[in-house]
């Protein structure tokens, strides 16, 4: 486990806001999830810029848009992995004046590992037209598993995960923030340019 104060690293930014964060990587504390917040907001507001800019450019925008999401997933671990390990028995955190994070149930899912091996056992069982239109219903066929896990019965060629837990975080609508601080506490904001391509037009 990797624990990091934002405040002592001497390169927080090239930690945090890169795509190099390290696995299982938590903050020292939860207060430092508000820097966070406003990292990931940032970079969706990049992406919303780009997604919008995409359609004036060429597709090599798509490159900029996986790697601002690609972050912010990260730093989405970076938050859950803080609240889960430092306050465990906090389901939400509010940090007035940005917004808010809450740690929910995921759902668990069904991988289909052989589709010919479960439809072949929903066939024996009669109940394939529920889960097959022209292909796989994949809302119908999980209907089904989850049916047959409560009857534990093993279905064959299907692989379940384990839906865990996930963070969810709502910002406040800008005419209720605080004015943003000239930089993130503790961290400068980070000014470098998108991409050595030509994206003048972009206003980061």
């Amino acid at each position: 486990m990797i624990v990091g104060n934002m405040m002592e690293q001497s390169n927080p930014i090239e930690i945090l806001a890169s795509g190099d964060i390290p696995d299982d990587y938590l903050l020292s504390s939860i207060y430092e999830i508000e820097n966070i917040l406003l990292m990931i907001e940032e970079n969706g507001k990049k992406v919303d810029h780009l997604k919008g800019l995409k359609k004036h450019r060429a597709k090599y925008i798509d490159d900029d848009i996986s790697k601002f999401q690609g972050r912010n997933t990260r730093l989405r671990e970076v938050i859950y992995n803080t609240m889960s390990r430092l306050s465990p028995k906090e389901k939400t955190i509010p940090f007035p004046g940005i917004g808010k994070v809450s740690r929910r149930k995921v759902k668990d899912t069904w991988t289909i590992s052989d589709e010919e091996k479960m439809l072949k056992f929903f066939e024996d069982e009669g109940v394939k037209d529920q889960a097959v239109r022209e292909v796989v219903d994949a809302r119908e066929a999980k209907k089904l598993l989850d049916s047959f896990e409560d009857l534990n019965t093993t279905v064959p060629g299907v692989e379940k995960k384990l839906g865990g837990e996930s963070i969810s975080i709502t910002f406040e609508k800008e005419e209720k923030r605080q004015p943003r601080p000239d930089s993130l506490v503790g961290i400068p904001v980070q000014k470098d340019v998108l991409t050595d391509l030509d994206l003048d037009e972009l206003e980061l």
